[in-house]
């Protein structure tokens, strides 16, 4: 009986896979969303973390146990169109948001907001069983920095963004028309000041990290 089940489960996941080849065909679209997990750097792509999270700092003879908090999300929309078989160019957004609250006797609030948009291009490489894929993309936007201390006025940062990079990924099909993808990429942020007219000094950084989300596949079969 397992041995059936087996069988019938890889059947599915064949017959899945095949239609969801199907479906990178010249004239389709694709949609999907994706959040950004970094494995190396310094979180400059909307956090190295997804949700809520605390932290405190420690020292010896410190018996203060109030822990700061954090709430970070970041998500990046994508659409799609398939120029021809198994190519697709289309636009990224990148919306990022990050607040830190204070746990201790000092007050203070810390808010970032992160918007890109721009060109990405992806080639799909058919197969049987998972489609394989390789990305590049580039962005371009801002980010609001904006901090509160201990009762004093907000004092807020703007800056230009600049976000470019490439991955390989994985589409692991879960239907006719959907997948779930696993990307593992590069990218490269630039930030500069936008009050400073005068010099061209910017902050650049470089990520590696996974990008997960899902596609559904759009048009007539």
């Amino acid at each position: 009986m397992k041995i059936r089940s087996l069988i019938l489960a890889f059947i599915i996941i064949s017959v899945n896979c095949i239609a969801l080849s199907a479906q990178t065909s010249k004239g389709k679209f694709l949609i999907g969303e994706l959040s950004y997990i970094e494995l190396l750097g310094n979180g400059v792509l909307g956090s190295t973390n997804l949700g809520y999270s605390t932290f405190q700092n420690k020292s010896d003879g410190d018996n203060d146990n109030d822990k700061d908090k954090m709430f970070s999300l970041n998500i990046v929309p994508q659409a799609g169109y398939f120029v021809i078989d198994n190519l697709a160019i289309g636009l990224d957004v990148l919306l990022a948001t990050e607040k830190v609250t204070s746990g201790g006797e000092v007050d203070y609030t810390y808010n970032s907001t992160f918007f890109a948009v721009g060109p990405f291009v992806r080639y799909y490489v058919p197969t049987k069983k998972v489609l394989p894929f390789a990305e590049v993309n580039y962005s371009m936007g801002s980010r609001t920095y904006k901090s509160e201390f201990d009762g004093n006025e907000p004092y807020t940062d703007k800056y230009a963004i600049k976000v470019y990079g490439a991955g390989l990924g994985l589409a692991v099909p879960i239907g006719e028309r959907v997948s779930f993808d696993t990307v593992a990429g590069y990218h490269t942020y630039v930030n500069k000041d936008k009050e400073d007219n005068e010099s061209n000094e910017r902050f650049v950084a470089s990520t590696i990290g996974l990008k997960l989300g899902f596609t559904v596949f759009l048009g007539p079969n």
